[in-house]
């Protein structure tokens, strides 16, 4: 709760900032170079607490750590993802770069997930569960580490050349007691408040199903470590059909119907194999065909689901042009930080439902005791309905958007109206 509290000050702030900042390096890119060592430090101090802290002491260090790498990280994604509003204006360019944005960053993750299961995480006599194996989270934090730092300077040095030749925000005397006025004034877009309540309830299924991937994976479809480590492989596959599928799907529908597309599909499709078992219309588990359609059925939902966030995101970039005409600002920055925002919300708070999900169906802590049919047949009673519920009501919001393609290209005529109406300034 204290990191989120946190994160509800520090997320618009640094969105803001990365506004309004004037540099000889562009407005993002200072906040870029500025994150990438206190997120390499942090990062790596969370894998590997000093021993001898106690469990006060353990609790202030990990609440510390982890509140540092929440706003480290913000300081960078949120000046990075804001430079796509800036690097284009064109209405299908901009999901056609952040399906790269999102195939690049589950790449990311993926692989991080296959190094952790099958090389770091390894089964041992003494932990038969790989991933209770407390050995392994230095060498994972340290690996984690070398990769996020790569990446991060890869990026900020890639797009350097073509931020510097954007324009800058106006020379201003800021004061603070108009940084909210004009950050309300911002968030007041019409089609602001849909997209925001959609990512809240999107990132809330992935915080839910993420946290609960594992009990799932090895109770109730009682996979081996080897074969769930298969998920994240196939789902490599699943983030480059996205790359290509999401931007194809936005040009050929409009952005708008696209999303509500893939969302009723979502909706009716994810819950197929654990409404099929509770049904006995599914493979027992150890059947050999358990595994292929189990991970069949993932690889299609992943790449529903990041379609979904590619689509999201490049419907949240073109608030800007909509806001600027009424505000006289761009703000790139606040709008993705009200995203990376929920997203870091939901996400937890995903995990937090998760452990009373877990905790209502009776699930022993200690799992080597066993676990009787009946909760985990509870587990999946209880994740369809929730999952359910959070796709129709993000559904409902992203039908309140009202920015399509005819709608944006307007908004760019206006702005180009108002910049040769004042000599290329506006």
């Amino acid at each position: 709760m204290t990191s989120l509290v946190v994160d509800a000050i520090t997320d618009p702030a640094i969105g803001y900032a990365s506004d309004n900042w004037r540099s000889k390096l562009g407005r993002r890119h200072p906040f870029l170079y500025a994150a990438v060592v206190p997120v390499a430090i942090f990062y790596f101090m969370i894998w590997l607490p000093p021993t001898g802290l106690g469990e006060t002491g353990l609790f202030f260090y990990l609440l510390l750590c982890t509140i540092a790498v929440r706003i480290s990280i913000s300081v960078y994604e949120i000046p990075s993802t804001a430079l796509i509003g800036e690097l284009t204006a064109d209405y299908d360019e901009r999901t056609s770069m952040l399906g790269y944005r999102y195939f690049f960053g589950w790449c990311g993750g993926l692989a991080m997930s296959c190094i952790a299961l099958l090389l770091i995480f390894r089964p041992t006599r003494e932990h038969p569960i790989g991933i209770l194996n407390p050995d392994g989270y230095g060498i994972y934090g340290a690996t984690a580490v070398v990769l996020i730092v790569a990446s991060m300077l890869i990026s900020s040095l890639g797009t350097q050349r073509a931020a510097r030749a954007f324009a800058l925000p106006p020379a201003r005397k800021l004061r603070w007691r108009q940084v909210p006025r004009e950050v309300f004034e911002t968030f007041r877009d019409r089609s602001f408040l849909p997209i925001f309540l959609a990512s809240i309830f999107l990132f809330l299924i992935v915080g839910l199903t993420s946290a609960l991937f594992f009990y799932v994976a090895t109770f109730f479809w009682g996979l081996a470590a080897s074969e769930i480590a298969l998920f994240p492989i196939v789902n490599f596959a699943s983030a480059g059909a996205a790359l290509i599928f999401a931007p194809r799907f936005a040009r050929r529908l409009d952005k708008k119907k696209a999303a509500i597309r893939l969302m009723v599909f979502a909706l009716l499709w994810s819950p197929i194999p654990i409404l099929a078992r509770l049904l006995d219309y599914f493979p027992e588990n150890g059947d050999p065909w358990l595994v292929p359609l189990l991970i069949g059925h993932a690889a299609i939902d992943t790449k529903v689901g990041i379609s979904v966030g590619i689509l999201i995101s490049s419907m949240t970039a073109d608030l800007v042009e909509s806001s600027e005409i009424r505000t006289g600002r761009r703000s790139e920055g606040l709008f993705f930080a009200s995203r990376s925002f929920t997203q870091k919300t939901m996400s937890g708070l995903g995990v937090f439902v998760a452990g009373l999900l877990l905790e209502f169906i009776g699930f022993p802590q200690n799992s080597g005791a066993g676990v009787s049919p009946y909760t985990v047949d509870a587990l999946g009673f209880l994740i369809v309905p929730i999952v359910l519920a959070l796709y129709g009501c993000a559904l409902l919001c992203v039908t309140r958007y009202r920015i399509d393609r005819g709608q944006h290209e307007a908004n760019l005529a206006v702005l180009a109206t108002k910049r040769d109406m004042s000599g290329g300034r506006a």
